[in-house]
């Protein structure tokens, strides 16, 4: 009996070598990575979407005409260890952490988004149906208070910035396209 179950182990630990391997796979698909002074860094990680959803958004296809698409961007790593929530009106849009996105398919005209660093921010944008829009979620820490900031970007720097990152699961009140 001894020398069936000694026979076994080199088998059961390859079955639990291979698990281990699955377990740590689905993981790294989950996590971004993340560099904090030019040296990869622990980062903070939101829930993300498929990584079918993110080439699909990362197509580019253009929204209907009575709809406006907006894709949120933070691609810095500024603070790598706070989770940014955004809000589109009462709306929870959903978190950012540095390297990811959202992309909101919102009705036409002017929409108030806000995020929550050290202190609340925001800006309103005027969005135009059938049109979509770029803009980055920047922090900015000074004098050991963090900032932040929501600016409208170039299509190209936008596609660009949204490329290198992954697309975060849209929060409470809203979807993805």
């Amino acid at each position: 009996m001894r020398r069936r179950l000694l026979s076994l182990a080199p088998a059961v630990g390859a079955a639990f070598a291979v698990v281990l391997v699955t377990a740590g796979t689905a993981q790294a698909n989950d996590l971004v990575p993340c560099r904090w002074l030019g040296k990869p860094s622990q980062c903070v990680s939101v829930p993300l979407e498929s990584v079918d959803a993110d080439a699909q958004a990362k197509a580019f296809s253009p929204p209907p005409s009575d709809v406006a698409r907006v894709y949120l961007v933070r691609q810095r790593t500024t603070d790598p260890r706070r989770v940014t929530p955004v809000d589109v009106g009462a709306a929870h849009a959903g978190d950012l952490a540095p390297m990811t996105y959202l992309v909101l398919d919102l009705p036409p005209g002017e929409h108030p988004f806000t995020g929550q660093a050290d202190g609340p921010f925001g800006r309103r944008l005027r969005l135009d149906g059938g049109q979509t829009y770029f803009a980055e979620l920047r922090l900015t820490q000074w004098l050991n208070t963090m900032y932040g900031a929501i600016e409208p970007m170039p299509e190209a720097d936008g596609r660009r910035a949204v490329a290198a990152s992954r697309l975060a699961r849209a929060g409470h009140g809203s979807t993805h396209p």
